[in-house]
């Protein structure tokens, strides 16, 4: 089981989707890097992921417990 994982992640700020459906996960001992141009949707991803954005769908996890 992956320590944190994204399904179908999708995110950005109010209606306007930035990052559509993404999936990853993390396992111990993996580093996971976000790589792209400015404007690309990388901040706004690690934001969502930390909670200070909403999620627009998708669903994450964290050792295995879904996180709303």
């Amino acid at each position: 089981m992956a320590l944190f994982s994204a399904k179908k992640l999708s995110c950005g700020y109010g209606k306007k989707m930035v990052v559509k459906e993404l999936d990853f996960e993390v396992n111990a001992g993996e580093i996971l890097c976000l790589i792209g141009q400015n404007g690309s949707g990388k901040s706004t991803v690690l934001k969502t992921v930390s909670s200070h954005l909403p999620m627009i769908s998708g669903n994450v996890y964290i050792d295995g417990d879904h996180r709303k």
